[in-house]
């Protein structure tokens, strides 16, 4: 049974507690980067499939890279990037208190001012704190960067609530 694609699969590393060092695989197929929270009681992964092999800028084609969801008890992953066609990916999980729950992640959409035509690489953010459904939720673009360097990376400080964004060579440090 050959594939196409490498089977990419993501583990957790226990960090703290009892068990330091204990390897657990998180059983999704072609899985590249992910973010995991505790959501109704049940523990959500919001993961990227697939890993573009290119860093090409507006990359529209079928490894484009999109956000999933997957949550205990649902019989299968969701895509929660919506029907846009370009890349969205690096999804982190940010909390700035009770009710203020969010996915950051970095997509190379519009505002939706310029249609669907994917633009620079930007951070976007999606509330977690709604019950409307997990398929082409509301997002809010937290950046407008340009000079045509978008933004590559994104880091997220659970202590002090603060994103260190990476464009280019250049750190930037949001408050």
């Amino acid at each position: 049974n050959e594939i196409g694609m490498e089977d990419m699969r993501l583990y957790k590393v226990k960090i703290s507690g009892e068990n330091i060092g204990a390897v657990t695989p998180i059983e999704l197929a072609q899985a590249t980067d992910a973010a995991q929270v505790v959501q109704d009681d049940n523990m959500c992964t919001y993961f990227v499939r697939y890993k573009q092999s290119s860093n090409t800028i507006r990359y529209v084609g079928g490894t484009s890279e999109n956000i999933w969801v997957y949550c205990e008890g649902d019989d299968k992953s969701t895509k929660i990037s919506g029907s846009y066609n370009g890349t969205s990916r690096a999804p982190r999980f940010a909390s700035f208190g009770q009710n203020e729950n969010y996915l950051l992640f970095l997509s190379d959409r519009s505002d939706g001012s310029n249609g669907p035509t994917p633009v620079i690489t930007n951070l976007f953010a999606m509330s977690l704190d709604d019950k409307l459904s997990k398929v082409d939720k509301p997002f809010a673009k937290l950046t407008n960067v340009c000079d045509g360097i978008g933004v590559a990376d994104l880091a997220f400080d659970d202590i002090q609530g603060n994103v260190v964004l990476r464009v280019g060579a250049d750190l930037f440090f949001l408050k």
